[in-house]
């Protein structure tokens, strides 16, 4: 891995880790959205899901304007995140519980996403990229909308148990 110089190459990277986490995150969310009983929260996965498929084709003409290669980077944050969240899946009985814990770890994802989106908008702005500030700050509001509805699911759970 090569040393990065620049905000250009942080911004480059910054996007490469996206694209990778985007693309973990297709695999993992469907066993999830498999596992879940509750019909709220297969809804919320469902919808994030379509978010994801359009953040990966976001996040790939993104690259392609920078002249970069979308398979460039590898995201460990975004590997333990998933591998916790599949993990998760062998430690309860198909219940209740079990779609309170998928919630959780699909949550965990969604703010190392947040971050991750937020800081590419800004890096956006400050090398000069303003044209593609809104396409992550809209990717941005997705995971912004997610974290929402999964805060209402779980106070939901928490309020009736």
């Amino acid at each position: 891995m090569n040393k990065i110089n620049n905000l250009e190459e942080l911004f480059i990277d910054q996007l490469q880790d996206r694209y990778s986490a985007a693309q973990q995150q297709e695999e993992a969310f469907e066993k999830l959205y498999a596992a879940c009983t509750h019909s709220g929260l297969r809804q919320i996965l469902k919808d994030d899901i379509k978010a994801n498929k359009g953040h990966l084709e976001n996040l790939k003409r993104l690259l392609e304007q920078v002249g970069a290669n979308p398979e460039g980077e590898y995201c460990e944050g975004t590997a333990g995140l998933v591998k916790e969240a599949i993990d998760t899946l062998d430690l309860f009985e198909k219940n209740e519980i079990l779609d309170v814990a998928i919630a959780i770890s699909v949550q965990h994802i969604n703010h190392h996403d947040i971050a991750g989106y937020n800081g590419c908008a800004l890096l956006a702005k400050k090398i000069g990229k303003p044209d593609l500030e809104p396409a992550l700050k809209q990717m941005l509001e997705d995971e912004k909308k997610t974290d929402s509805v999964l805060n209402e699911f779980m106070e939901k759970f928490t309020a009736n148990n």
